[in-house]
């Protein structure tokens, strides 16, 4: 645990001129003392790490599958890109599937959804079969980032989600969770439900919803992992997670407001259009969340980190529930104006909808809006749902 950058950029110039001589346990211990110690971005470093790659493929087969497993996590949390490398795991871990425990599944498959490896499904369909086979044996982090994993890549295998869901909602289970684990959980069940192959078993569906009350039961109750415990990221992709899947969860919605205003100066962009997005598709107009995000950021401004789809899901958000200060309108009417060439077709439409659905007029902004859905139009077609909102929208403001 200790992270002095000084050492660490030492011995990776030490090590540069004789990693020839590192074995299998050397690259992964290497490897993973530099994910684990969060010390990869020096320049020395870097120069050192992106030659492990040769190594690790030159000393293949002799990895274990600890070593193999321990690899490709540390280049996928360093956000090192090593496609050759991960092509060659896939193949000699694919073989070697039956020698992985737990713990080596997991943080496999959430390695190669973070390095964004979808061309390996072979391989990922090889760690669903042997995940789903050791199920008993996944922890709290191993069922919330195997399920995260599969989600992200795409890849949903009904089986092993109905699986996970199971497992999830038993109480010795989601008891020890925390809440990236639930948040993880109910963000990967959502995917499945929306994204994925419809869910026709009625007895797979009741797993999931089963799975997602029991998130909600600990989120909303008093224990240590209750929506107080919850951090923005967290909170935000629960909502959401929530919302999009249809489950109606009011306990959840309830509680969320309090800890969604003490979270604000700590949410990013997606944080606060999710989460306003989210109780706004609800139908639940609470005061006390949308008062305390129109003051954030009226006092605060509008983050840089916004981008045209945040920008259109807050105006659409306050004006579905009737809501949101005049200062605020004009504040995300001036920055939506400032970015405009990042609005696609939709984007405009969309936000344009909102100011007219809350009465509001923002005459440089509408301006600036025009001219884009000009220039765009002369490239690519609208839809005509977006021509409708736009024409609408204009014509509401007499213009």
């Amino acid at each position: 645990r200790v992270t002095a950058p000084r050492a660490y950029a030492a011995i990776a110039t030490a090590c540069g001129p004789r990693l020839g001589e590192f074995n299998a346990q050397d690259v992964a211990n290497l490897s993973w003392a530099y994910a684990t110690a969060e010390v990869s971005d020096d320049a020395d470093c870097l120069a050192t790490l992106r030659r492990l790659p040769e190594a690790a493929q030159r000393e293949l087969g002799s990895f274990t599958s600890q070593g193999l497993s321990n690899t490709v996590w540390a280049f996928a949390t360093m956000g090192l890109r090593a496609p050759e490398l991960m092509a060659h795991v896939a193949a000699e871990g694919e073989r070697r599937l039956g020698e992985y425990n737990a713990q080596e599944l997991a943080n496999t498959v959430w390695a190669y959804a973070k390095c964004g490896a979808e061309s390996q499904e072979p391989f990922l369909r090889a760690i669903a079969r042997a995940a789903l086979a050791k199920l008993g044996d996944f922890n709290p982090q191993n069922l919330s980032n195997t399920g995260w994993a599969f989600a992200k890549v795409g890849y949903y295998d009904a089986r092993l989600f109905r699986a996970i869901a199971a497992r999830v909602a038993r109480d010795d289970v989601i008891g020890v969770f925390n809440p990236q684990n639930l948040s993880n959980v109910a963000w990967s069940l959502a995917k499945r439900l929306t994204e994925g192959p419809e869910v026709y078993d009625g007895d797979e569906k009741v797993a999931y919803f089963d799975c997602l009350r029991k998130i909600c039961d600990v989120a909303a109750g008093g224990g240590p992992c209750s929506l107080d415990g919850f951090g923005p990221q967290n909170l935000a992709s629960l909502l959401h997670a929530l919302t999009v899947s249809g489950f109606d969860a009011p306990d959840v919605f309830a509680r969320a407001p309090p800890r969604v205003a003490a979270l604000l100066p700590a949410c990013n962009a997606q944080d606060i259009s999710n989460t306003v997005w989210s109780f706004a598709s609800n139908d639940i107009r609470d005061a006390r969340l949308f008062d305390a995000v129109d003051a954030f950021l009226v006092a605060e401004g509008v983050p840089e980190t916004f981008g045209a789809q945040n920008v259109s899901n807050v105006a659409w958000s306050f004006a579905k529930v009737a809501m949101g200060s005049d200062a605020l309108f004009g504040l995300l009417g001036d920055f939506a104006a400032s970015i405009i060439d990042q609005f696609s077709n939709q984007n405009c439409s969309n936000t344009l909808y909102a100011f007219a659905l809350a009465n509001r007029r923002h005459d440089a902004f509408f301006r600036s809006m025009c001219g884009e859905i000009v220039r765009q139009e002369a490239a690519r077609s609208p839809s005509g749902q977006d021509v409708a909102n736009s024409a609408r929208a204009l014509a509401t403001n007499g213009l």
